[in-house]
């Protein structure tokens, strides 16, 4: 096996690898965003509703990335997708206006 055998290889472990994580991360942010409907749909408060949302979430996260994903970055995360699906609702555009 030479070396162009061995970077091919390496390549297509890491085109794999790039993949299932962008794979995973489109499933968590689909499941994410329907948590943040169905959240709002409660007459609950606003920190109960993203306790909801964080906690039944990250379930979802695989165990692989819990390693270096913490719960409180977790919810940083679910943070600031609340404020991009908020932002797009209001109107239709992600422009960043409150």
């Amino acid at each position: 096996m030479d070396i162009k055998e061995i970077l091919i290889i390496i390549g297509a472990v890491l085109i794999s690898a790039l993949a299932f994580y962008l794979v995973c991360q489109t499933k968590l942010r689909v499941k994410i965003y329907a948590l943040l409907l169905d959240a709002e749909k409660t007459d609950e408060d606003g920190i109960t509703k993203f306790e909801y949302v964080c906690s039944n979430a990250y379930d979802y996260v695989p165990s692989y990335l819990k390693v270096f994903i913490s719960y409180s970055s977790f919810r940083l995360l679910v943070q600031k997708l609340y404020d991009k699906l908020r932002d797009l609702a209001k109107d239709g555009k992600l422009d960043g206006s409150k």
